[in-house]
């Protein structure tokens, strides 16, 4: 089904891409404390040698450069997990 969708989607998640620097905290011991939690944010962090949530993600500035400002996402492999995720055709 993939590869059958257009170029052009609307996605529409339930959890933001950008995290306030203020919530890590609360983010880092959910994702210690559920594997769903740690699958669902993980994409979206830099996370250094001590297992410190130092930036976000490369892909999480991607995707709200895509989103938000209409640009491309760059050629690479990545990763979005969510528990609600619903795709919008424009066919």
């Amino acid at each position: 089904m993939l590869p059958t969708l257009p170029d052009e989607i609307i996605l529409l998640a339930d959890h933001p891409v950008l995290i306030p620097k203020d919530d890590w905290p609360q983010i880092k011991l959910d994702m210690t404390r559920a594997a769903f939690l740690a699958a669902r944010y993980q994409p979206f962090f830099e996370i250094d040698e001590f297992d410190r949530l130092v930036d976000q993600s490369d892909f999480a500035y991607d995707l709200r450069d895509y989103l938000l400002l209409n640009r491309e996402m760059p050629e690479s492999y990545y990763a979005y997990s969510s528990n609600t995720l619903i795709i919008i055709r424009n066919d």
